[in-house]
């Protein structure tokens, strides 16, 4: 997966209000970054906020604005890698580990004669 679907996906997921898998994915792709203490802070603190919602202790409007602050701050953190990844080719080397390590293998089968007898199962990666 590229870097630029990857950022585009995580700006979908916050578009389509998923915050949580958007977090997670942003946390895995800076997994080995000093910026991923800012991604771990955001996830917190939209753990919080879910928590104050659950136990209602918040009205709608503060976890409205709590959200929106969360979601402009993966932006922005989102926008921030994005243009590091631009400038430095340090980091663009560890995004392409991060593209390799995600990668899935696609498993294709080949059947041969009659019933549920395989020749064998070859392991394709996807690029």
């Amino acid at each position: 997966m590229e870097i630029n679907n990857l950022t585009e996906q995580i700006g979908n997921l916050i578009a389509n209000d998923d915050l949580p898998k958007a977090i997670s994915l942003l946390k895995k792709l800076l997994e080995k970054s000093p910026k991923l203490d800012e991604a771990i802070l955001q996830s917190a603190r939209f753990s919080d906020i879910s928590k104050q919602i659950r136990l209602g202790i918040v009205d709608f409007e503060q976890a409205s604005i709590a959200k929106n602050k969360i979601r402009f701050a993966v932006l922005d953190l989102l926008r921030d890698v994005e243009e590091s990844i631009e400038s430095s080719s340090e980091i663009r080397i560890e995004v392409g580990k991060f593209e390799e390590e995600n990668t899935q293998p696609t498993i294709k089968q080949t059947h041969y004669g009659s019933g549920d007898n395989v020749a064998g199962d070859k392991i394709i990666t996807k690029k």
